[in-house]
């Protein structure tokens, strides 16, 4: 009786427990990629194992890559960066067409094999509660999945409308969706059962437990992810009941946690909640961080704001009057966290100093004509006198009656510059 009983008192405490993943990808999301699409390509038990496994077939290696590195780009000439950048995109969208296509056939393979899969799990009871712990799983995916970042797709073959949506979404920069496999393996399901006399009453105490082993894959079959769970669930029941069979209800229940605790390894292992803070220059009681624009990969966002996003690489830029921010725009998300983005000034006070040609004693600089043009726009400067300008690539003119005119490019990269000065020469005639 003390055994039966401390048998009972360990199965009442028993609670539902996961294993620790057991691995970890390292592969990451595409840069930029804001949708992730996740299907169920295989489910594999200990009667199903004899087949032959599914993974996405390989990614062509003929694929093209961008002719251009960002560090090529970031050295070069303004319109030489123009034409690097232009032919990137060229290159860009070849790629996300031919992997969406790609994607799209590895998509119907994967629904071919599942059709299989399906066929034999309905040959038995412990296939059929699996089946049943599935369609209820993906039922509820939005509650799993964070529904700004995952989408998640289950048996149902996709009709022409979908196909021609998960074309766009693979292929359109604004949204940049990268397709993902989800292989799932089901141990063979275990119960545990005790019997007490408590009050006079036979109690009977069972735990279920269940083990799922998980991997996702990527388009090219790299893993991404991998884990297991185990799971277990303890029901008390008033009436002796004979040792043996699993009873189907509990085992489903089970099962749908087990799925819910591996779609939340999933979610955790993608996804993350950050925000981006705006930081200002040291003693600028002017800054306010909260008139400059955060656009990640594009797409505006407010300082402070808390959003989801994909862990991987993306692109965080600024646009704020005045202010730009420091470092690489190219920041790779890890951790749902808060990341600062320290500003500086990005204008420039200026000064130019013109000189009059040699041994000319009338000339009047502060007569001459000074003045900045570039992408930033066009600026009037004062002879010897600071002026507040856009850091950024110009090209400075001066001019002044009787004297030839003088062009040179200038580069403004630092919050106060005297330029060299510029001395002027008699124009011919004169």
């Amino acid at each position: 009786m003390k055994s039966a009983l401390r048998t009972a008192a360990a199965l009442v405490l028993a609670a539902a427990t996961a294993l620790p993943a057991f691995a970890q990808g390292d592969a990451s999301v595409p840069q930029g990629t804001k949708k992730m699409m996740l299907k169920i390509a295989t489910v594999e038990t200990a009667g199903t194992r004899h087949q032959k496994t599914w993974d996405p077939p390989a990614k062509p290696l003929q694929l093209q890559e961008k002719p251009y590195s960002e560090a090529q780009i970031m050295q070069a000439k303004p319109e030489e960066a123009d034409r690097m950048r232009a032919k990137n995109e060229i290159v860009g969208d070849a790629q996300r067409l031919a992997n969406a296509k790609i994607a799209i056939q590895n998509w119907a393979a994967a629904d071919k094999h599942m059709k299989g899969i399906q066929a034999q799990l309905e040959g038995n009871a412990y296939g059929r509660q699996i089946i049943l712990a599935l369609d209820k799983f993906a039922g509820e995916a939005g509650q799993h999945f964070d529904p700004d970042c995952i989408e998640f797709f289950h048996r149902a073959d996709m009709d022409e409308g979908q196909k021609e949506q998960f074309m766009q979404d693979m292929t359109d920069p604004g949204v940049l969706a990268a397709p993902y496999f989800i292989k799932l393996v089901f141990d063979d399901p275990r119960e545990e059962t005790g019997i007490v006399q408590m009050n006079g009453q036979q109690i009977k105490m069972a735990k279920y437990m269940q083990t799922v082993t998980y991997e996702v894959q990527d388009l090219q079959g790299k893993i991404a992810a991998a884990g297991n769970v185990r799971q277990e669930k303890q029901v008390r029941t008033s009436n002796a009941i004979e040792r043996g069979g699993t009873s189907g209800n509990e085992q489903v229940a089970v099962l749908e946690e087990a799925l819910a605790e591996v779609a939340k390894r999933i979610n955790d292992r993608f996804v993350a909640k950050v925000s981006f803070t705006l930081v200002g220059p040291r003693n600028d009681d002017a800054f306010d961080e909260y008139a400059g624009t955060i656009l990640v990969d594009g797409e505006g966002r407010t300082s402070g704001d808390e959003f989801s996003l994909l862990k991987g690489p993306h692109v965080v830029e600024v646009e704020m009057q005045g202010y730009k921010r420091t470092g690489s725009p190219r920041l790779t998300v890890s951790a749902s966290q808060n990341y600062k983005i320290p500003m500086v000034s990005s204008m420039c006070e200026v000064t130019v100093q013109v000189k009059g040609p040699a041994g000319d004693a009338e000339f009047d600089p502060d007569y001459a004509t000074i003045s900045l043009s570039g992408d930033e726009g066009e600026y009037p400067l004062s002879n010897g006198y600071p002026m507040e300008v856009p850091q950024g690539r110009y090209t400075l003119t001066v001019e002044a009656d009787g004297c030839q005119p003088v062009t040179k490019p200038v580069v403004l990269a630092a919050p106060k510059m005297n330029l060299p000065p510029v001395v002027l020469k008699k124009a011919a005639g004169f």
